[in-house]
Order: structure tokens, then sequence, then C-alpha cells
């Protein structure tokens, strides 16, 4: 319930940010916008799970926002959401295979660009192709939410 919760919150604010998207002049379709919901939808889904996760370790409050600075600065940074990441260097480019925000954001290029742009540049903005990321970014819901649950029932 709680990563529901916190997955509706973040679920509206990027259907907020999606609305704009048609005034970006691009192709932007019905279909660009339901599957770039469902990235959305995946992507919050894992994040507020895993912040669930962390939470659930942390005896004071005062710390888990440090816990999640610790946390997820790190994961945005090597997510490829400030720079694609094909560029990177090899070592920064091995740490975010294991990032699944990586997996996010390419995901969110493939679907919100993919009638954009050319399937040339697209390939060079992203670092995984579309199939890829959503498995490994189901995969990864699905074990954080696992692995919350587990810890989640031993604090109660």
């Amino acid at each position: 319930g709680k990563i529901l919760g916190a997955t509706s919150v973040a679920f509206f604010q990027g259907l907020l940010l999606l609305l704009v998207f048609p005034y970006l002049e691009t192709n932007f379709n019905i279909t660009n916008f339901l599957a770039t919901l469902g990235v959305i939808f995946l992507l919050a889904y894992g994040m507020a799970a895993i912040g669930i996760y962390f939470a659930s370790h942390i005896q004071r409050t005062e710390s888990f926002s440090f816990l999640l600075q610790l946390v997820f600065l790190p994961m945005v940074f090597l997510s490829g959401a400030f720079f694609p990441l094909n560029n990177a260097p090899s070592w920064m480019a091995t740490l975010a295979s294991f990032n699944p925000l990586a997996y996010g954001i390419d995901a969110l290029r493939w679907t919100s660009l993919y009638y954009s742009l050319p399937r040339s540049q697209l390939n060079r903005i992203t670092l995984h192709n579309l199939p890829l990321s959503l498995i490994m970014l189901g995969m990864f819901d699905v074990i954080i939410t696992f692995l919350s649950i587990k810890v989640f029932q031993k604090i109660k």
C-alpha cells in the first residue's frame, strides 16, 4: 500500500510533465503517450519500492533524507538523464548497466521520441534497446517489491 501510494504521487507528477510534451514540436501521438505513461508507472513504482526498502532499515526519521541522497543521487547521475551514456567512459557505462534508473531513462527516450527521431539517432542517445530496458525495469520492480515486503514485515 505504501509503495502504491508513493507511486501514484510520482506517476501524476510525471503525467503533468507529459502533458506538456505535445507542445515541444515532436511527433507525439496516443501510442507514445500510453507507452510513456506505462514506463513512468514502472519507473515510479521501482523508485518508490526502493525508498520503502531503505526506509524500513532506518531507526531515526532524520536519517532517511541523508540515506536517500546517498542512494538516489548516484543513481540519477549514472542514469543518463543529464547526458547520454553512449559517450561515457567504459567504467561509467558498466556502472550504469547495474542502475535500474538507466534502463528507465532509456525506455522513456524510446517511448517518447520513437516517432520524432530516426532509429539511428535514438540508438546514439540510448544505451539499451526498448525491450531490454522494459525487461530489466520490470525485473527490478519485482525484486525490490519482494525485498521491501520482506523487510517491512520484519518491522511490524
